[in-house]
């Protein structure tokens, strides 16, 4: 089923703030657009070693706060690149970090099709309009 971004917005689930984008290969994309398509999605697991590379070492205060409040028990939502097969963090960097330091060895994911981000892809105009509001 396909959706306008409209119409994912709209939905009564759980949401980040309307501006929560990530950037993939230069595009942006709805986080909470992204949360919707894979509300009924099953998670995998991924040994830890396959996410190391996507480890951010925060260092504000905010984001050292971010890490230690971080609800582990949700997955991480992630992309596997086509050209290189490596899995890409799309939400839950400060999760991953927490589960890192304390030694976790496999980590819950939902993977993120090419044709949920297709769907979830955000025009320039549309990424300007979140931010200008």
């Amino acid at each position: 089923m396909s959706y306008s971004l409209s119409d994912l917005w709209a939905l009564e689930l759980y949401q980040e703030e309307k501006t929560s984008t990530f950037t993939h290969w230069g595009k942006h994309y709805s986080l909470n657009a992204i949360l919707a398509l894979t509300e009924h999605e099953k998670p995998i697991e991924l040994p830890m070693g396959e996410l190391t590379h996507c480890l951010v070492h925060f260092t504000s205060q905010e984001d050292l706060r971010r890490v230690r409040e971080a609800d582990t028990t949700a997955p991480l939502l992630v992309v596997k690149g086509i050209r290189t097969g490596l899995y890409w963090v799309v939400d839950g960097n400060h999760r991953l970090l927490k589960m890192y330091e304390q030694g976790v060895k496999r980590v819950k994911v939902i993977l993120v099709s090419p044709a949920m981000l297709k769907q979830a892809l955000i025009n320039k105009r549309q990424y300007n309009e979140l931010y200008q509001e």
